[in-house]
Formats: structure tokens, sequence, C-alpha cells
């Protein structure tokens, strides 16, 4: 399970309020299955996926002052779709993204969109090494992405991985994910890029 966080830790960590918390979790900004209730010294206390949880508050903040929280529900809505066209706005992606790929900015799909995305997260992450963004990209451009998938980095003995499965993936011991996404979270960070223009 992804690393945990309680929730005196994020109220502390993402500057935000109990009330901000439990409004945003009413109207289903934050998934129910986040919060995990477990049983603490002093009683129950409830803790989240840390690095789910904070890039989502991160994104709410970010949005709440020019877009409704109605609008935002739609946006982080994983059934809600994105336009299908094959027309894509190239121009919502940074110019460096485009030299990791061959494909078009005339004709970008979504798939190809998602792609950009994950490129872009992956360098900003600052986990991965080029090579290693590099070796993703030949993959993602070569498979069929499913809405279920996540693509992630492994690495053993300082050797990146990189995978795209749907379902749960294990590793062993010696292994370490340094950096993973599930398709439908890129979707909504293209949302969101989508929505700052």
């Amino acid at each position: 399970m992804d690393d945990l966080i309680s929730k005196k830790e994020l109220l502390k960590v993402c500057d935000i309020s109990y009330g901000q918390l439990y409004r945003w979790k009413r109207k289903k900004l934050i998934p129910e299955e986040w919060f995990i209730r477990k049983s603490t010294y002093t009683g129950q206390e409830a803790f989240f996926p840390r690095a789910l949880i904070v890039k989502r508050i991160e994104q709410i903040k970010a949005l709440k002052d020019e877009h409704s929280l109605d609008d935002l529900v739609t946006l982080f809505n994983e059934g809600a779709s994105v336009e299908t066209t094959d027309n894509f706005d190239a121009a919502v992606f940074p110019d460096y993204l485009w030299e990791y790929v061959s494909f078009d900015r005339n004709s970008v799909t979504l798939e190809k969109s998602v792609i950009l995305v994950f490129i872009d997260e992956a360098l900003s992450s600052g986990q991965l090494t080029e090579q290693e963004v590099t070796d993703a990209v030949a993959v993602l451009t070569t498979i069929d992405l499913k809405q279920d998938m996540s693509l992630m980095v492994v690495r053993k003995r300082g050797i990146g991985l990189f995978i795209a499965a749907e379902g749960n993936v294990c590793v062993d011991q010696q292994s370490t994910i340094v950096f993973e996404r599930r398709y439908q979270e890129l979707v909504t960070q293209l949302k969101i890029n989508y929505l700052r223009g």
C-alpha cells in the first residue's frame, strides 16, 4: 500500500483546515476510499494515501479560485470523459516535451496527450533520469493505453525498467517503484491543463 499520511499531518502539510477537508469530501472532490480508518493509541484516526491526497489537494487549491467546486467535481470524476477529438491543442504542452516524441503536433489524440502529460510529470518529479523517461516513451508509443493501467518506472540496482500494467503490480524487495501514475490520473491532469489554458 502507498505511504500513508495522518489527517493531522495532512492539514499541516497542505495548509488547509479540517472544515475544508471535509467539505471537499462531501462534494466528492476527495474519494471516500482515500479515508482509511486506523486504530491508534488515542482511538480511531483517519489516514490517507500520501501521494494521491497531497496532489489532489494541491490541484483543488490551484483551481478553486477560478472554478466552482461543482466544476472541479466533474473534472476529477474518473467517469467523465475528455474530448475524443483527434486534434487536441498542442499549445497546452510545453515545447520541451516534443523533444521526447516523434508524433505530429497537428494531430494530437487523447492517447498522445496522455503520453505528453506522463513525460511532463515524470520529468517534473525529479525521480527519473532522462534515459528512463526516453525508454518509457519508447514503450508508451507502441502500446494501447487502457483506463485501468498503471504506468511506472521500477529501479533495481540502479537500472530502471518501465512497466505498463493493468491491476496490481508486485515488485521484489530489491526493487523500488520510483515513479507511478495511473492512466486516469494523467487524464485528470490533461483536463486541468485545458482548464488553465
